[in-house]
């Protein structure tokens, strides 16, 4: 029996009418419940209807059977109906009585109401619709599925691979339960969508010549109808093999080149966006016509006092004096050089003219031996040309 919250089953002695715990049910009973006359089933009825559990009478455990939304009728009757099979044709009561076929007579289990080549009974116990042709809506019937093509009937795409059922056998001749009909590693779905063959083993082909199989730009998602699926003007096969660059990202390096540029061009390192480690971009370099292969951090191509790692960093032109950093914190004469520093050091805020001078001849103007403070809070003196004293000057050391 069940105790009053039905969340545990117990085992009722007949002679002595002693009540042994048999096990917890699992279930949180709503507002009505009890158990059919079987002793198999327990009924809930909660405000959204009705719920029908199967209870295992070893170890007490119910599990849900049937939701029934909305159910208003006579519960202890639903939950022998459920079970009751009264012509013993293998369908419930409950099922015949619900798809309209004569729970009476045993002959309907035979028949095909809605004539998609299974049988009522298959269609029971298979969980297909007795009343629907096509279960899954793929453009199969659920007999062609069960008995010719052994795809499942209730899924519209049974081996997953992004194609209907219907459309593999009907449009491409492959296989509704195999993603991969000739066994190649590549998916029919993909082979279909690049126009390459799913019913032939040609993983191993070079559709498009461009130095890699069939296979490996199916790993690598590039296209294998086109030679360069990134349009950087290089081959797939090249970037794969030769420069390890990315087939799938025109500029690899993110430098401002297109790959094919670095590699035709400049002969820059498509996956290296500094290919003579200079601080500066290729991509900066070449624009403003510097050597991407030369150093030039330290050069001052416009002669404006700004080295070029400086205007990079402040996004200046290098090519143009008068395109400079505007620093904006106190510069009055706007000569690049902070007012307290100019003071600190002896020079005249008022006057632009000495930040292009070099006080302690050491190779650095003035204007850079303030921004190198700047930039990397290395104090050198602009009127020490050895600012540490360890025989090398600022600018060597620098």
């Amino acid at each position: 029996m069940l105790d009053s919250n039905a969340r545990n089953l117990y085992a009722i002695d007949s002679s002595t009418a002693e009540a042994t715990l048999v096990g917890s049910t699992g279930i949180s009973i709503g507002a009505q419940h009890g158990m059919s006359s079987d002793g198999e089933r327990i009924w809930l009825l909660s405000e959204s209807g009705a719920r029908l559990y199967t209870l295992n009478t070893i170890t007490g455990e119910a599990t849900v059977e049937q939701d029934i939304i909305g159910h208003a009728g006579n519960l202890e009757s639903l939950a022998i109906a459920n079970i009751k099979d009264n012509d013993g044709d293998g369908m419930t009561d409950y099922f015949e009585q619900k798809y309209g076929l004569d729970s009476i007579d045993p002959n309907d289990a035979l028949d095909d109401f809605d004539g998609d080549g299974l049988s009522n009974l298959q269609e029971y116990l298979n969980g297909t619709k007795v009343d629907v042709s096509d279960s899954d809506d793929d453009g199969l019937l659920d007999g062609e599925e069960f008995y010719i093509y052994r795809s499942n009937p209730l899924l519209s795409d049974s081996d997953d691979d992004g194609i209907p059922d219907s459309d593999e056998v009907n449009l491409y001749g492959t296989s509704p339960i195999k993603a991969d009909s000739d066994n190649d590693g590549i998916q029919d779905a993909w082979e279909i969508e690049f126009e390459l063959d799913p019913l032939t083993y040609d993983s191993t082909n070079d559709a498009d010549a461009d130095g890699l199989t069939n296979l490996q730009e199916y790993k690598l998602g590039t296209n294998p109808s086109l030679q360069d699926s990134d349009s950087d003007d290089l081959k797939d096969g090249d970037e794969v093999h030769i420069y390890y660059s990315n087939p799938l990202k025109a500029d690899t390096d993110s430098d401002g080149l297109m790959d094919g540029e670095e590699v035709n061009n400049y002969l820059t390192d498509p996956i290296h966006d500094d290919t003579d480690e200079d601080t500066l971009p290729d991509g900066w370099e070449v624009n403003f016509g510097l050597d991407p292969l030369e150093k030039s951090e330290r050069l001052d191509t416009d002669g404006d006092g700004w080295f070029n790692y400086f205007e990079n960093n402040f996004g200046t032109d290098p090519t143009d004096s008068d395109s400079r950093p505007n620093l904006g914190r106190g510069d009055s004469d706007l000569d690049g050089m902070n007012d307290d520093w100019e003071l600190v050091h002896g020079f005249d805020p008022t006057n632009a003219l000495d930040a292009m001078q070099d006080a302690d001849d050491d190779g650095l103007l003035n204007m850079q031996e303030f921004l190198i403070a700047e930039e990397f809070g290395i104090q050198t003196n602009p009127n020490i040309a050895d600012a540490d004293a360890d025989g090398l000057s600022d600018f060597k050391e620098y």
